[in-house]
């Protein structure tokens, strides 16, 4: 049972997990959802690729996602962000380091409500941390 009505979900903590990342995935899934912050895979385990993602599953990076895989450049290119512990240059164009503010309160908006990944969820309020500072793809949508 999912938390959302009509969904169901197979949680699949890294890197324990890791062998589910693998050609084919996008047959028994439509998304795959990130929540952890690691450091890095193994060369080996570094089976999510730009090219995989074209197959037809969705990736979506959720909050310190964007913190992970520092030493692996083309994860940026899967998640579609970076944020920068140091500042760092991409495409030509130079980053400061990042930040971020714990202890903030803000509207989320969703910006395409009838995506298939965000369809039925309406805009709303949290309370948590906010980065700043960081790189978003100009491929990528977000709010």
């Amino acid at each position: 049972m999912g938390f959302l009505p009509g969904i169901t979900y197979t949680k699949a903590p890294l890197p324990e997990s890791i062998d589910m990342l693998k050609p084919g995935l996008e047959k028994q899934y439509d998304v795959i959802v990130m929540y952890d912050m690691m450091k890095s895979f193994t060369t080996q385990q570094n089976r999510l690729s730009p090219t995989s993602c074209e197959t037809g599953i969705g990736v979506v990076s959720l909050h310190h996602n964007l913190c992970s895989h520092m030493d692996w450049p083309v994860y940026r290119q899967i998640i579609g962000g970076r944020y920068f512990q140091q500042p760092e240059t991409i495409d030509g164009k130079t980053y400061p380091k990042s930040a971020y503010l714990h202890g903030q309160h803000f509207e989320v908006t969703i910006a395409d409500k009838d995506h298939p990944i965000t369809q039925g969820l309406s805009d709303f309020l949290m309370d948590d941390e906010a980065y700043s500072g960081f790189y978003v793809s100009p491929d990528s949508t977000c709010c």
